[in-house]
């Protein structure tokens, strides 16, 4: 079996690339980034093509004024345009939506399986409910051009399979009309390196600290009330963290008096820097998996989640973590006043957190991917 991946950037995708070219079964991965970018990766390089269009959406998207002049979708089509040209001679193929329309035709007409990444609900049901809730807080809300829409439906409609990582985003599939025989469900899973051993329960927490990721889409705003309800009882920190999405900008800094930290950690960083977090606050609006909250589990850090953050269909409530509804302040401030307040119980629930994220490694995640694989041409 032989294997084409198409990928903008380094997603979990471009990992697997790597554990099939580890396994022989890579054909190549074209990327969009600098061929240089993956001088580590242990990919051969000649299984690894470069359409470097990333760097320059990068700069579109950090001087938000040039989208007026040059669309982002300039550079997926002419990514997908130019890796259509490569793919043949081989038995699947793997692509990302929004990026690959013109290489799932292409492979169509090659006699191959495609393969589309559905790491994020349906792009419906993205659109609908972020509309929403930025109607809600009184923000403008800048949508998807429609023939993006059109597009990523396209790609779904061609795929022969969507592979989703939950529940939550299988159901947002079906929900837009995706026939349930097209969809694979395999949740992602973390690096070894988050599973090390850590100093966790040799620390008595004089001052607990709570993180939270930065957006909308990852409700922001409704962590903003959890803290600030607690801050009048509790001495905490508080921490956002993530890529900072400008979409949240006017409500961080009505808020910034509650905030201790802001800002990106290296991933190679992140396990020493979990080990000093005791909760990770998690209310995405719309979330496909969040691979942060398992990395978070597996350092020993309590998950307090929203049932629409899709890693939530992994936890068992109340026993390695929490389930609430994105906007249920109240309980999410209840939840976190009774771990204060009882040191035992957060040992309790941190302990069982590492033995639940023991269960979903990389390993596991890519050995059933390719054991799908090889199922398509038995």
């Amino acid at each position: 079996m032989q294997v084409i991946i198409t990928t903008p950037a380094k997603f979990h995708i471009f990992k697997l690339a790597r554990y099939l070219a580890k396994n022989n079964l890579l054909k190549y991965v074209i990327t969009g980034n600098i061929k240089s970018h993956y001088r580590n990766e242990n990919i051969p390089f000649q299984k690894l093509y470069s359409i470097p269009v990333t760097p320059f959406l990068y700069l579109i998207n950090k001087f938000q004024g040039i989208h007026n002049v040059i669309p982002g979708t300039l550079f997926s089509k002419t990514f997908d345009l130019i890796a259509s040209q490569h793919i043949h001679d081989a038995d699947a193929f793997i692509g990302f939506p929004g990026w690959m329309l013109h290489s799932a035709y292409t492979a169509k007409r090659n006699n191959m399986f495609v393969i589309a990444e559905g790491g994020s609900t349906h792009i419906l049901n993205r659109e609908n409910v972020l509309k929403n809730e930025f109607n809600k807080l009184g923000l403008k809300f800048r949508p998807h051009p429609n023939s993006v829409i059109k597009r990523q439906c396209e790609e779904y409609r061609v795929a022969d399979f969507i592979m989703v990582p939950s529940e939550h985003v299988k159901q947002s599939f079906i929900k837009y009309g995706i026939p349930q025989k097209k969809l694979v469900k395999i949740p992602y899973g973390i690096e070894d390196f988050f599973l090390k051993k850590n100093k966790y329960f040799k620390d008595k927490r004089e001052k607990i600290t709570i993180a939270s990721p930065i957006g909308v889409r990852k409700g922001t705003h409704y962590s903003f009330e959890v803290i600030k309800r607690l801050k009048k009882f509790y001495n905490i920190n508080f921490h956002l963290i993530g890529f900072f999405r400008p979409d949240i900008k006017p409500i961080i800094q009505k808020n910034s008096n509650l905030i201790d930290f802001i800002g990106t950690i290296k991933h190679t960083d992140l396990p020493s820097y979990l080990e000093n977090i005791d909760i990770l606050l998690h209310p995405s609006i719309e979330d496909g998996f969040s691979l942060l909250s398992v990395e978070a589990m597996a350092r020993g850090v309590i998950p307090v989640l929203s049932h629409t953050t899709g890693s939530s269909e992994i936890i068992e409530n109340e026993v390695d973590g929490f389930v609430v509804h994105y906007s249920d302040v109240e309980r999410m401030v209840e939840i976190i006043k009774t771990l204060i307040e009882n040191e035992e119980l957060r040992k309790k629930i941190s302990r069982n957190a590492r033995k639940k994220a023991s269960l979903y490694t990389e390993e596991e995640y890519y050995k059933k991917y390719v054991e799908f694989l090889w199922g398509l041409i038995k």
